[in-house]
C-alpha cells in the first residue's frame, strides 16, 4: 500500500498533535516512573537515575512533618513537558482539626468540616523545578509574593543521601516555616536517559 506524500504529512501532523509520536518529534523515548524498580524479579524503591528516566510531567505528593502542622502538597504538572523540568501547580490541604498551617495559601481557610475526614484547602501556587539526577530543587510562588522552596530526593521517604527540606517565606522574605518533607506519592513520566 502506498501513501501520497501529503497524506503522510497530514497523518504525522495529527499523530504529533495527539501526542502519539513524541519520540519521533523530539528524540525522547518515553518512560514512566513511580518510585519503584524491578531488580532480579524483586520490586524495590528507587530514584529516577536507577530507573533511567528523566522526569518531565506527572504528579508528586509530599507532606511536611512535625513540629509544624502537617501540610499535604500535590504537584500537578502542566504545559509542554521538557526533560528535567517540572512545571505546574502546587495545591495544599491540611486536617481541619489542626491549627492553621504556617505556610502560604492558608490565610483564609476553605474547610469542609462536616465530612468524615474534615480538611481545609489552601490557595494553589505556580510551581517550577529542576530535576538533576534524583534531586529536585523547586520554588512555588503564590499570588502576592509568598514562596516555598523545596530541595529533595524524588524517592519515597525523607530523602537520601541528603534530607528533603522546605522553607516558606511571606512576600517580605520573612520565614514562615521550614523543615523536612516526606515524599508520599510519585507518578511521573519523561524520557529515557
Amino acid at each position: 500500500m502506498r501513501f501520497h506524500p501529503i497524506s503522510l504529512l497530514i497523518i504525522t501532523g495529527v499523530l504529533l498533535g495527539l501526542g502519539v509520536l513524541p519520540a519521533a518529534a523530539n528524540g525522547c523515548r518515553p518512560c514512566g516512573f513511580a518510585g519503584l524498580c524491578q531488580e532480579g524479579g524483586v520490586t524495590t524503591e528507587c530514584g529516577p537515575v536507577q530507573a533511567e528516566c528523566v522526569p518531565s510531567k506527572g504528579i508528586l505528593l509530599i507532606s511536611s512533618l512535625p513540629p509544624d502542622v502537617p501540610v499535604y502538597w500535590t504537584l500537578t504538572t502542566r504545559g509542554r513537558p521538557r526533560p528535567g523540568r517540572l512545571v505546574g501547580r502546587l495545591r495544599a490541604f491540611a486536617d481541619a482539626d489542626d491549627a492553621r498551617p504556617p505556610v502560604p495559601g492558608f490565610r483564609r481557610r476553605r474547610c469542609q468540616r462536616n465530612r468524615p475526614a474534615p480538611v481545609c484547602f489552601g490557595r494553589s501556587a505556580r510551581f517550577g523545578g529542576q530535576v538533576a539526577g534524583d534531586r529536585l530543587t523547586a520554588v512555588a510562588r503564590w499570588r502576592g509574593g509568598a514562596t516555598c522552596e523545596f530541595a529533595g530526593t524524588i524517592r519515597f521517604g525523607l530523602g537520601e543521601p541528603e534530607p528533603n527540606w522546605f522553607i516558606c517565606r511571606d512576600a517580605a522574605g520573612q520565614v514562615l516555616s521550614e523543615g523536612p518533607f516526606e515524599v508520599q506519592g510519585i507518578r511521573l513520566s519523561g524520557c529515557l536517559r
